[in-house]
């Protein structure tokens, strides 16, 4: 596993481009985006249903670790 930061040059645009049926903050859009760029799973550990739904709209896997 790796840990790093994207910039958000690279991954504003990938946001704005997400065909989103309802509002995330910044922090939820920001996961999301960096997923779909990534190819990566959002993990979290509370589930938040609007950050479930965002993803499952993108086909970005989601997943609640206690």
């Amino acid at each position: 596993m790796e840990v790093g930061l994207l910039s958000l040059r690279v991954v504003v645009p990938v946001i704005q481009a997400l065909p989103m049926s309802g509002p995330l903050n910044f922090l939820s859009a920001e996961a999301i985006g960096a997923a779909v760029l990534l190819g990566a799973t959002v993990t979290v550990t509370v589930d938040t249903p609007l950050l479930r739904r965002a993803a499952a709209e993108v086909a970005v896997e989601f997943e609640v670790r206690g």
